[in-house]
């Protein structure tokens, strides 16, 4: 296995109880977070199976009673955060993994979607290992999907408040670290409820196989409850 990890980062409550809660226009509390946590599971089950670098993840302090066995495996390191996502704990993870075992960190948000192995394969292999670089993905909205880095050195989420982060901003505070910048700009990301749709349309265009059981059921869920809304 490479000497790459993988941060997956919740940036909502999958499973605990929230106030305020987080809540895709038209669907219940209950029906937006099974989605986020269908995603972050996906997510989660297509990295750590690959086994060509280490996953970790990052959940919100109150899930973590609630997280399914799976992920207690002897290569994931699950770390908590608070909800108000204060990227300083981010930070000092970043800076440890890099000061310490690994070589490069991909931080990637739990609630993408049509996450491939080869974009991930691809972000790696374009950082180099003799000098600094930051990649960021971003979606047709200027959403961050996900930032990959090499150096401790790099403080891009520092003094970040919030979890909706834009891209502008990002690269804005990128262009201040003595950093190469790459930019991927069609990466997918489900933060709105035309996003869930979005996911319903690549659903119902793919064959079931390709989705695992829990894929499924989520989406047989959202069929059953709310069909017309996600009509297009």
């Amino acid at each position: 296995m490479s000497k790459n990890v993988v941060l997956l980062y919740s940036a909502h409550y999958l499973y605990a109880d929230s106030n305020p809660k987080f809540i895709f226009q038209g669907l219940s509390h209950k029906s937006s977070q099974l989605i986020l946590s269908t995603l972050m599971n996906e997510n989660f089950n297509l990295l750590h199976q690959a086994k060509k670098f280490y996953t970790d993840i990052s959940i919100n302090e109150s899930d973590a009673e609630y997280l399914p066995t799976f992920y207690n495996t002897i290569n994931t390191k699950i770390h908590l955060h608070t909800i108000d996502n204060n990227w300083e704990e981010t930070q000092n993870h970043i800076e440890n993994y890099l000061k310490n075992d690994f070589k490069k960190v991909l931080f990637l948000f739990s609630n993408l979607y049509s996450l491939d192995l080869s974009l991930i394969e691809s972000i790696f292999n374009s950082i180099p290992l003799d000098s600094e670089k930051i990649v960021i993905g971003l979606n047709k909205n200027d959403k961050v999907c996900f930032v990959g880095l090499n150096s401790p050195k790099i403080e891009l989420f520092k003094n970040l408040k919030g979890n909706d982060l834009q891209g502008e901003y990002l690269i804005k505070k990128a262009t201040y670290e003595n950093a190469e910048i790459q930019i991927y700009d069609n990466a997918n990301i489900c933060t709105n409820i035309e996003d869930v749709k979005e996911l319903y349309r690549l659903y119902k265009l793919s064959s079931n196989k390709h989705y695992s059981a829990q894929y499924i059921a989520c989406f047989n869920y959202l069929i059953e409850n709310y069909k017309s809304l996600l009509a297009f």
